[in-house]
């Protein structure tokens, strides 16, 4: 991975972290980055930065405040925000969302640090019994991403294969979790796939190698299909 790459990604996040810590003060209990940049695992043009954070309440003040703190983003790179009010988060009848869940894994595993992390939140994050850990891939969940992901895939002027993509990744991850195994980065996530999934013979490209020929995306879109024709026999990997 490109170090100057990486660092430029880690100088959007602090100036969003710096201004959020600054501005939000006590009312910001929980605050990690998560997924790629997390992970050191970049790859320009493609990777977002992901981001968790709780606020004590949901007020206009608050959600205003994270408003501005996009906003003052003029690079080229997202920032993917997940948030949740304390009450919100505790609430174990509200599921939490697979991102949220998965982060939850890599903070265990000591990839992610939280940058603010108040007691109570730590405690609550370590509650979380596997039944509603799993949850990431219920029913719902999964059926939620297939959608987006059937969605996406719709030919059109509006195309766009990172969506697809990443969308595809998400589905295999929740598949994999399924088994027991936790996938992080794409590598991984197809080379799992191959070895441990039933009649996994599809081929995906790496992303450097999307984003260098966009002219040649729809001849790739055969595969994104025959994906869908694979997930017809789910679950029964």
């Amino acid at each position: 991975m490109n170090s100057l790459v990486q660092k430029k990604y880690k100088a959007v996040e602090n100036d969003f972290f710096n201004f959020l810590n600054k501005n939000l003060k006590k009312d910001l209990l929980f605050y990690v980055m998560t997924g790629s940049v997390a992970r050191e695992d970049v790859i320009s043009g493609w990777s977002d930065i992901d981001i968790l954070i709780i606020i004590k309440k949901y007020n206009k003040k608050s959600i205003s405040i994270i408003n501005k703190a996009l906003s003052r983003n003029n690079s080229k790179i997202k920032i993917g925000l997940t948030f949740f009010s304390y009450n919100s988060f505790i609430n174990e009848g509200l599921y939490k969302d697979p991102k949220t869940l998965y982060s939850f894994d890599l903070i265990e595993q000591g990839i992610c640090k939280p940058r603010v992390s108040e007691q109570k939140i730590k405690k609550t994050i370590l509650k979380i019994n596997q039944k509603q850990k799993s949850s990431w891939y219920n029913t719902a969940s999964f059926a939620g991403i297939l959608h987006d992901y059937k969605r996406a895939l719709l030919l059109g002027v509006n195309y766009d294969e990172k969506i697809v993509y990443k969308r595809l990744a998400t589905l295999l991850k929740i598949i994999l979790k399924q088994k027991g195994m936790v996938a992080h980065g794409y590598d991984e996530v197809f080379e799992l796939s191959k070895n441990k999934l039933k009649d996994f013979d599809m081929n995906f490209t790496q992303p450097i190698y999307i984003l260098q020929n966009p002219d040649i995306s729809r001849g790739r879109y055969d595969e994104y299909v025959k994906f869908l024709r694979w997930l017809e026999k789910y679950p029964k990997f």
